[in-house]
């Protein structure tokens, strides 16, 4: 159920902790992919939303300790059915609204099971995603940003083999990566900044999280 899909940009340009750049796709191989743009929009969608619907709530020690005991079987619910995942089900016209997986009868139910009430749990939950997606986020952008000028010497570089006409689209396509570089920059900067309390938390539970929320937990 992890919405760190919006971390896919970071981690194409970037590649997965800081690798080195051959593990990740050239910025023109991301400027030229013909689903980026739909998965900009979705992106932003997801942001937007993510901030308004969390913008009151902060993440406290109760709520991490039953996220990190039900995140996994949250599976229960988020494979099932015709219409996708109970998260996916909150996309309609381009935008989410989060106030339809509250009343998801699945998730309801879900949550009777557990003892968990539905709003303020999933409130918890998305707290949670922004911070972490902060947290990941800008050091991945930045990594990505210092890669820039090397990817633009190797173009530069491969000038004469390439030929002007190549040479000429694949500028642009390393220009509008670095574009989308700085907008996702500044579109992950106003994901909400941790308390001082959120902030021990995440430090002090670190690994915890990690191992239930990262590429090993729900997806």
């Amino acid at each position: 159920m992890s919405h760190l899909f919006a971390l896919t940009l970071v981690a194409l340009l970037a590649g997965p902790s800081g690798a080195p750049s051959q593990t990740a796709a050239t910025p023109v191989e991301i400027a030229d992919d013909e689903g980026l743009s739909a998965m900009r929009s979705r992106i932003f969608a997801f942001v937007a939303a993510l901030v308004d619907y969390t913008k009151d709530t902060r993440l406290d020690a109760p709520t991490l300790e039953a996220i990190l005991a039900s995140y996994r079987a949250l599976d229960e619910i988020q494979d099932g059915g015709d219409d996708g995942g109970v998260i996916e089900r909150a996309f309609r016209d381009g935008r989410y609204d989060f106030e339809v997986i509250v009343r998801d009868s699945a998730y309801a139910e879900w949550c009777r099971d557990r003892d968990l009430e539905p709003e303020g749990f999933f409130r918890g939950l998305l707290r949670l995603e922004a911070l972490r997606m902060r947290d990941e986020g800008l050091p991945g952008l930045e990594r990505a940003r210092a890669e820039l000028p090397e990817r633009e010497a190797e173009l530069e570089g491969m000038r004469e083999q390439l030929g002007e006409e190549a040479y000429r689209e694949g500028r642009a396509a390393l220009e509008a990566a670095a574009a989308m570089v700085e907008e996702t920059r500044d579109l992950m900067a106003g994901l909400p900044v941790p308390t001082a309390e959120e902030a021990r938390l995440l430090e002090e539970h670190r690994e915890r999280i990690q191992a239930t929320l990262g590429e090993g937990g729900s997806e």
